[in-house]
């Protein structure tokens, strides 16, 4: 047993001891005072009805009694269990870590704006598991997790200066469905677009995924989205295709168009990373132009179909609470379920008995009857 607080369970202790102190000194002034006075006839008459029993069992009830109210007040606590769970939906968002997404047609880019709003969407999806994927060339990735925290710390470490060029979104789209269904993580599918994610893991054997996405059971009703954020540049074939399968198992696809139909110019940097130029077409003096791809989005949603919608994020208007509150209505399953191990206050199996017996204390008197 604990105490809340602990200091008045040394009072509680003490209570006992204190009172047979103070009722050894009333009993020792008490019988001194009746030497004074010096008359033993009277003395006698005086202390017929008087019950030393009576006396001691008062104060054994009253030591008792105090002791157990001291101890209610220092809050008594013990061990308990409770279960605990957690209902909510797995979300991973796919962001496009491609140099195209470096241009300023959106203030101050495109890639950092696209931080800001999956920022604040992320603060908006506390109660749900969240996983990111970054992909440019290849794909790196953060696990399912409560860890809000964690996620922002993983997009805050790297940047579309560090993945390989390229845009391979159908690669993104595949590698969030394996986070999604974990339980297929062993699939050659998933071998092949895991290997290179993670730091170079295989998906299956990762094991800050395998972890955190197996905490909830693997086959749930509960809702899984993808969120793709991009500018629709994709150097890989397989997007449609990919989402095509994310409609087959259910996975609810939100795709964000980051930038303008008017396009702007992809900055070039140094080692040092500072900008040098801008990017030209390939065998050509001229520069390229990066424009949002709203048609091929728009073309990927059709495979969606109701389980996929498009929004834009232009200049500054970006749609961010429909986009939340479409999440929010998906169905919500066990995300977790764990014993939470916690203290039990047990304040009243020492306060209610404690009162009872001050009350006894008071009712017993410490005279008795005088003989017929």
């Amino acid at each position: 047993m604990r105490f809340g607080i602990e200091t008045l369970a040394y009072v509680a202790a003490a209570v006992p001891v204190v009172l047979a102190l103070l009722y050894a000194i009333d009993f020792t002034w008490r019988r001194r005072a009746l030497e004074r006075l010096g008359n033993s006839a009277m003395i006698g008459r005086m202390l017929e009805t008087l019950s030393m029993r009576r006396r001691l069992l008062k104060a054994v009830v009253l030591a008792i009694g105090m002791t157990g109210l001291a101890i209610a007040v220092a809050r008594p606590q013990v061990e308990g269990e409770s279960s605990w769970q957690q209902r909510g939906i797995d979300v991973v968002i796919v962001v496009d870590f491609s140099r195209s997404m470096l241009a300023e047609d959106v203030y101050p880019n495109r890639f950092e704006r696209s931080l800001i709003e999956l920022y604040q969407l992320v603060d908006e999806l506390e109660a749900n598991r969240v996983a990111v994927v970054a992909i440019a060339g290849e794909g790196a990735f953060f696990p399912l997790t409560h860890d809000l925290d964690s996620v922002r710390g993983f997009l805050a470490g790297i940047g579309p200066l560090d993945m390989p060029p390229g845009s391979d979104l159908g690669k993104g789209v595949a590698l969030a469905r394996c986070i999604l269904f974990p339980e297929q993580a062993d699939s050659q599918e998933c071998r092949a677009v895991g290997s290179r994610s993670g730091g170079g893991a295989p998906l299956e054997a990762d094991e800050m995924l395998s972890k955190p996405a197996l905490a909830a059971p693997p086959r749930d009703d509960r809702a899984r989205a993808l969120v793709l954020m991009t500018d629709g540049g994709d150097t890989g074939k397989g997007l449609i295709e990919e989402l095509g399968r994310a409609a087959e198992q259910g996975i609810h696809t939100y795709v964000v168009g980051v930038g303008t139909e008017a396009g702007e110019l992809i900055p070039t940097f140094d080692a040092d990373r500072k900008q040098i130029g801008w990017q030209r077409q390939p065998g050509s003096e001229s520069y390229y132009t990066a424009r949002l791809e709203i048609d091929r989005l728009e073309e990927a949603m059709k495979v969606a179909g109701e389980l996929g919608e498009l929004f834009l994020l232009r200049g500054k208007t970006f749609r961010r609470g429909d986009l939340v509150a479409k999440l929010q209505t998906l169905k919500k399953g066990n995300l977790d379920q764990r014993v939470v191990h916690k203290r039990v206050e047990v304040f009243h199996w020492f306060l209610f008995p404690a009162l009872l017996l001050l009350i006894i204390e008071a009712c017993i008197g410490e005279r008795r009857r005088r003989p017929a």
